[in-house]
């Protein structure tokens, strides 16, 4: 591995997502985990795209962050 290199690193590769342990089986109800294994897959196949804050300023994140507040 190459530290001169860019690596992007996302569902596909399950460097992120949810904890799909015991505890997500007993609480979470099925077929909202069916939902959710579909939307990741769609991630995964580029049909939804997850936005990223990487190249905002830190002024346009707080104005990001402040437009989800109620």
């Amino acid at each position: 591995m190459s530290l001169d290199q860019d690596y992007t690193l996302g569902l596909d590769s399950g460097a992120v997502g949810l904890a799909k342990n015991e505890n997500y089986k007993a609480i979470v109800p099925e077929d909202i985990q069916k939902f959710i294994d579909e939307t990741e897959q769609k991630v995964i196949d580029g049909e939804i795209t997850a936005g990223t804050a990487f190249d905002m300023s830190t002024d346009e994140v707080a104005a990001l962050r402040d437009s989800m507040k109620p």
